[in-house]
């Protein structure tokens, strides 16, 4: 196994993958050949037995067949008599018998094992006698009748109830039994053998993938292996490399293949950094060893240093240096390593140093003989490995010869190491060769002295006087030479002609000259220029007086000029020297460089006046203070304080406690920064003053320096704003306290209003009807759509607006805005138009509801101010930056248009173009407004374009996301629309151009006519050129010929060619145009109504043309939502908790309607007292403001009280301002449903939390609408108003008119109780309560007086008012329980 797995490891490491995955692919081929050819016998085997077996059995059970319907048809025509029915069965014998023949024959190629061919001939044996007993039987009852004989039938009959006839049909009959049992047992046996077979088969198959599994894991795990020890045992190398083990031996070097490439490598590597590690030790040692050479002083004393350091280096077991003697040309011994028999001296070419010495070559001698040297020790001795003899010499001059004997092989770094170090010693024994010389020089140079010294006490005597005057000159020359050579100044002796005789070099470095320049130089030189006229006469001046001066110092700034030309400053001091060597009168000048000085004085006292400046003019008090007096202030500490130098510093401090606390902090060295004390004035008025103060020494005493602002004003400022901020918060408050109350009072009949009505739709109204519940219920939401701005504008300015960011698509928002404002345009008759590019992206992230909320509030303005044309919605591509797109929406109108003062100021709230504009068109005003702040939050801007009389066209961008993966309009069109001609035909212009834009979007190509004569010439132009119109998009109304006689006589001219498709587009209604294209038998593929959108426009195209495409409206969506919603909550049981009887009625019909079980509760406590004793609830719909105990605290009392915590609680309130949804959620609520009930999204919000366990098998509960039967006249209630309100639901109305008559038949002690109730709102909430339940019944007097009751209990009336209003309300309301009660008792009766 270590032979193959080392055979693996040296072959290249691609063929051993390719022999791992092929032999693994190799195994995968044969198995799957043999799966395939066992499959190929398996069918082979199937085939052989369905043609040879199958194919039999089934001829002979249709033979066995046709056999039993000869003996049936026999029986049968025996049986029937002559006649018709007799004839038919003999014939029916005939043919069963042929096809009884003909099936055998089929079967008998099928027909192949001895048994089943015996069971055949016995078979056609007696089917031969049957078929002549059969013929003899037709032939009986073929025979006439004839006297005298007896009847056919009768004969027939006695042959077929005859023996042989029966035997021979058993006969017939078991053989044919026999034939099919074989041929039967002979198939199964086949099958038998197939799937013996087949399991063998798959056996072998298993085993062998069993087999190649092992194989591949064997033959995979060598091939791991023979990657992995390689690469193993590599890197146990490369760590033993960096562990710094440089002797590792690297393995597989030998192998041909990745893994030797790289293990040489590595060796390269380790063999590279072995050199670089000697070459360290090599330097490490070489520096070492010539410091300590550095420090030796005679040549003995560097031998012996030098052996006693490289013997360990080296391994050296003796060791001598000799020293070269030119003059005697010997080698004398300067130092040994234990080396006691060396000889002191060597003479040239003796010995092995001495020809060293000669040659001045390097003498190695490996492997001496023995006995030529031993080295010893106290322990035993052996004899060296290898003998070094190295010359040592510089510069081609012979120092010495060192001669090293080591115990073994000196490898290359040792080498190296006294390759580097031989001219270090030979450098280092120079030197003392030239020390020893120099000492002896001195030594020489001492006995002459001496010697001097003898001869010159002879002359003695004569010399004195000479050597007096000598030493006196030499002293005076040496002490003014010194005086000037030392000098830290500039130092120059000048003669009385103005030549420099002597200059230091401090003077010449001063001045930028050379040594020597300026000696017999004039010193005018060192003059500016425009000095030098006066500087001899100057010169001469000081001369004559001899008095020695200084100039330059203090306020005049003398200046020289340097030797490059420019200037400095300096100070000069001038002396006069006495006369010497007859060079008469001179004077000693010393000069001093100051220019840096004065650069410095000049910033200092500069620095000092800003400073000053600053302090003077700072608005910041500035002071200093030592030992409690003041020591500096600035004009500000003595404007504000009064107090100056000198004064006493505890004086300003309104708490001298506190000036105490800080003293004792600055005295510990802390600085205070920025802390707010009290001090007095000048006027002695205590001031609120931030302070800072320092720690600093001030004239050698500790003191500290301090920053004083005074902030009286501004924290009086300060104070003021506060106050001014808690009272607009209350301003704040006491407005969002009034919107929410006013927003919960027309919200509450509001509620009723929008949800009867749309009860009232569910219903069979007749068109009128129909007609004003819509209005009663557009007027309604419209109404909602103002409360909804109030609102939004409250949360604006309240800042808690958000923005969704989740996924829609723009044809939805762009469907939802023709659905509303389409209504409005066509009411005025106005074109509303959508223009749209083609490369508009339609899957984005945002705020759908926002984005749709500004597109409406544009369109319904644009509808507004419009009499007539056209108003066209647009939106267009920008800029996209990845993930973001930025869109351009417009939205153009032909109206009144404005004037550039009202365009000013449009978008401010509550603000119109001018109030006459208020009382034409209506509005409040805030819808602009708010789209503007919509649009920033969109990150983008809103602007308009408009002229009196020319329209108006208003323009915002917003950014947008775009959904990952979604293709465009242009890409889902491409293939769809191909190559297709469409003929736009519009009279209007802009929607002939809007609609020519959106059809060449989709990708088609578009001609356009402006009237139905010009649609016909470009369609018989186009017909003649073959250039079809496979579709036409054709207006309806137009002038002249209308859109349905041209598509008329498109089709006529058409005739025989290929249909053109039409698709109509009309203002009108769409049951018109077909009801006028069907009057004229004119047939038109598509009919849309405008506003025309390009997802509808895409739609018909598709259908017109049959092609497929999937496009899914907005409203084709929340359809579908809204049914799957009410789906999935048939079958709930809902506690449903509503204070207000009318509220509690819709919504129960609304839930009921939705096969929605209903538990009802009036107020929070009955809603808990409920759940705590039948807690068995989907879910709770909970008002939030009612008596007794309100929906909040009911909330948290089932959440904490009774631990329902995951019972969804879903409010429902008329309080819709900000944080109301907050506050539900706040109490334990899930979600919060706002009213007017929205039913769409009531079913949507219930659905989202409440998930039914258990649904009916029977469906959902369908509401009974009762019968449409009258009512008899009530007293005081309008019973028809009161039933249109219910949805015309008798059955709904006939219970509301028993409640109110339950709920407020004692109203007048219900009143009374409520005016002692603890709550000062009960009363009040009681008469809302009446007043909002008789509008709901069309009780009008009776809401009326309740609501004057109501006004009166809300604001401080007086008592005699209540009471008066209180009995206005009995007196209506006694008529009314009156007849209530007569009714019921009737109607009960």
């Amino acid at each position: 196994m270590n032979a193959v797995l080392e055979r693996l490891e040296r072959l290249p490491l691609r063929l051993r993958l390719q022999l791992g995955f092929g032999g693994i692919l190799l195994l995968a081929v044969l198995i799957g050949s043999l799966g395939i050819s066992v499959l190929k016998e398996q069918r082979d085997q199937i085939s052989r037995l369905y043609e040879k077996d199958m194919l039999g059995l089934a001829h002979i059970a249709a033979a066995r067949t046709a056999q039993a319907d000869v003996g049936q048809n026999l029986r049968q025509a025996v049986l029937v008599g002559p006649g018709e029915a007799q004839q038919e069965a003999l014939q029916q014998i005939a043919d069963a018998a042929t096809q009884t023949r003909q099936e055998i024959e089929l079967a008998r190629p099928h027909v192949f094992r001895d048994e089943s061919l015996r069971n055949l001939a016995l078979f056609d044996v007696a089917f031969t006698d049957y078929r002549s007993q059969v013929q003899q039987i037709v032939a009986t009852l073929r025979e006439p009748a004839e006297p005298g004989r007896a009847d056919p039938n009768a004969r027939a009959a006695a042959l077929l109830t005859s023996s042989e006839f029966r035997r021979s049909d058993t006969a017939v009959k078991t053989t044919l039994a026999s034939l099919a049992e074989a041929k039967q047992k002979g198939a199964t046996d086949e099958v038998h053998e197939v799937s013996t077979r087949f399991l063998h088969m798959v056996q072998i198959t298993l085993w062998l993938l069993a087999i190649s599994v092992g194989i591949g894991i064997v033959f995979g795990s060598m091939i791991s292996r023979s990657i992995r020890r390689p690469a193993d045992g590599l890197r146990r190398a490369l760590d033993a490399l960096s562990a710094g083990d440089l002797d590792v031996d690297v393995p597989y070097t030998d192998y041909p293949n990745e893994a030797g490439d790289l293990a040489r490598a590595i060796v390269t590597l380790r063999d590279e950094a072995r050199q670089v590690a000697g070459q360290r030790w090599v330097k490490t040692h070489v520096a070492s060893i010539s410091r300590e050479m550095r420090a030796t002083t005679g040549a003995d004393e560097l031998a012996r240093q030098f052996l006693s350091t490289i013997a360990p280096l080296l391994r050296i077991g003796h060791g001598t240096l000799y020293v070269y003697d030119e003059e005697a040309r010997l080698l004398r011994l300067a130092g040994h390593y234990a080396a006691e028999q060396a000889p002191p001296t060597l003479r040239l070419g003796e010995g092995l140093a001495g020809q060293c010495a000669v040659d001045r070559l390097a003498i190695t001698l490996a492997q001496p003989p023995a006995g030529y040297l031993q080295v010893s020790s106290s322990l035993g001795e052996k004899a060296p490995s290898d003998i070094l003899v190295l010359p040592v010499q510089r510069n081609e001059r012979l120092f010495g010869v060192i001669e090293l004997a080591s115990l073994s092989p000196f490898d290359a770094s040792r080498r190296e190491l006294m390759n580097e170090l031989m001219p270090i010693l030979a450098a280092n024994m120079e030197i003392l060769e030239r020390t020893a010389s120099t000492h002896k020089l001195l030594e020489e140079s001492r006995r002459q002295a001496e010697v001097t010294a003898r001869q010159a006490v002879s002359l003695k005597a004569q010399t004195v006087e000479l050597e007096t005057k000598q030493r006196t000159i030499e002293a005076a020359r040496a002490w003014y030479l010194g005086i000037i050579e030392s000098a830290p100044d500039g130092m120059m002796i000048v003669d009385d002609e103005g030549r420099i005789v002597l200059a230091n070099p401090k003077l010449e470095a001063i001045f930028g000259y050379g040594t020597g320049e300026l000696i017999g130089a004039g010193v005018e030189q060192l003059v500016p220029a425009a000095s030098v006229a006066q500087h001899a006469g100057l010169r001469h001046q000081f001369l004559g007086e001899g008095i020695s001066r200084k100039m330059g110092a203090g306020n005049v700034d003398l200046h020289g000029v340097r030797k490059d030309g420019s200037e400095l400053s300096v100070e000069i001091g001038l002396s006069f020297l006495p006369e010497l060597d007859g060079q008469g009168t001179c004077v000693c000048a010393s000069v001093r460089d100051v220019s840096e000085r004065r650069m410095m004085e000049t910033a200092l006292l500069r620095s000092e006046e800003r400073l000053q400046y600053i302090l003077d003019r700072s608005p910041i008090s500035i002071g200093v203070s030592t030992g409690g007096r003041i020591r500096f202030t600035n004009p500000k500490y003595v404007e504000t304080f009064g107090m100056e130098t000198g004064g006493d510093v505890m004086r300003l401090y309104v708490d001298p406690a506190e000036r105490e606390r800080l003293g004792e902090r600055l005295a510990a060295g802390e600085p205070i920064s920025g802390i707010e004390i009290q001090m007095y004035d000048r006027d002695r008025r205590p001031r609120d003053i931030v302070a800072s103060y320092l720690p600093i020494t001030w004239d050698g005493e500790s003191g500290m320096l301090g920053w004083f602002i005074d902030i009286t004003e501004r924290k009086a400022a300060q104070d003021a704003v506060v106050r001014a901020k808690e009272v607009a918060e209350e301003a704040t408050r006491a407005k969002s306290d009034f919107l929410a109350n006013m927003s919960h009072e027309i919200r509450t009949p509001m509620n009723a209003i929008i949800g009867m009505s749309h009860l009232a739709l569910q219903t069979d109204l007749n068109a009128k009807q129909r007609n004003y519940v819509e209005k009663v219920h557009r007027s309604a939401e419209s109404l909602l759509g103002i409360i909804n701005d109030i609102l939004d504008f409250s949360k604006i300015e309240a800042g808690q607006l958000h923005m969704e960011q989740v996924p829609f698509r723009l044809d939805d928002v762009m469907d939802h805005v023709a659905s509303i404002v389409g209504l409005k345009a066509e009411e005025k008759g106005l074109e509303l138009l959508f223009q749209t590019a083609p490369d508009l992206p339609t899957a984005l992230i945002g705020d759908p509801l926002r984005l749709g909320q500004v597109l409406l509030n544009l369109g319904n303005n644009a509808a507004k101010f419009t009499e007539h044309g056209a108003i066209v919605i647009g939106a267009e591509p920008v800029a996209s930056d990845g993930d973001e797109v930025e869109l351009h929406f417009w939205v153009r109108d032909s109206g009144i248009g404005m004037t550039e003062e009202q365009r000013s100021r449009i978008f401010q709230s509550f603000v119109q173009g001018d109030s006459s504009i208020t009382r034409r068109y209506g509005g409040t005003g805030l819808g602009l407004a708010i789209s503007r702040t919509l649009v920033k939050r969109m990150h983008g801007d809103i602007w308009v374009e408009s002229e009196p009389g020319k329209g108006s066209t208003f323009h915002f961008k917003a950014r947008l996301g775009v959904q990952p993966g979604a293709p465009s309009q242009a890409v889902l069109l491409a293939d769809t629309f191909q190559g297709v001609r469409v003929l736009v035909v519009d009279d209007n212009e802009v929607a002939r151009e809007v609609l020519s834009g959106m059809v060449r979007g989709m990708g088609l190509e578009a001609d356009i006519a402006c009237d139905g004569e010009e649609a016909l010439r470009l369609f018989d132009w186009a017909q003649r050129h073959r250039r079809p119109y496979q579709l036409v998009l054709m207006d309806w109304k137009m002038p002249g010929m209308d859109g349905i006689e041209t598509v008329s006589r498109l089709h006529a001219r058409g005739e025989g060619g290929p249909v053109t498709a039409v698709v109509m587009v009309t203002a009108y209604s769409r049951d018109e145009a077909l009801s006028e294209a069907q009057l004229r038998q004119v047939k038109l593929g598509q009919v849309l109504t405008k506003p025309v959108t390009a997802s509808s426009l895409m739609d018909a195209f598709a259908q017109a043309l049959g092609r497929s495409i999937q496009v899914v409206r907005h409203t084709d969506r929340q359809r579908h939502r809204h049914d799957d919603a009410k789906a999935r909550l048939a079958g709930c049981r809902i506690l449903l908790v509503e204070d207000n009887a009318l509220n509690r009625e819709l919504a129960l019909e609304l839930l009921q309607s939705a096969g929605i079980d209903v538990v009802v509760a009036c107020n929070g406590r009955e809603a808990v007292e409920t759940l705590a004793a039948e807690p068995r609830f989907h879910g709770v719909l909970m008002d939030c403001q009612m008596p007794v105990m309100d929906g909040y605290t009911a909330a948290h009392d089932i959440r904490e009280r009774l631990g329902m915590k995951r019972l969804p609680i879903i409010a429902m309130t008329a309080d819709a301002m900000a944080g109301d949804r907050e506050k539900a959620l706040a109490s334990g609520m899930n979600d919060h449903i706002p009213k007017p009930l929205d039913v769409d999204g009531m079913f949507a919000t219930m659905a989202r939390w409440i998930k039914p366990r258990l649904v009916t098998d029977d469906g959902p509960v369908v509401a009974d609408r009762g019968s449409p039967e009258g009512f008899p006249a009530l007293p005081g209630i309008d019973t028809q108003a009161g039933l249109r309100m219910c949805g015309d639901i008798p059955s709904l109305y006939r219970r509301m008119l028993r409640m109110f008559r339950s709920n407020y038949a004692e109203f007048d002690r219900l009143f009374r109780e409520a005016e002692h109730d603890d709550d000062p709102g009960a009363a009040c909430r009681l008469a809302h309560s009446l007043r909002g339940s008789a509008g709901n019944i069309a009780a009008r007097d009776v809401a009326t007086a309740a609501g004057e009751l109501e006004q009166a209990c809300r604001n401080p009336a007086s008592g005699e008012d209540i009471e008066r209003s209180l009995a206005a309300v009995l007196q209506a309301l006694r008529p009314v329980m009156d007849g209530l009660s007569a009714w019921d008792t009737e109607f009960s009766g």
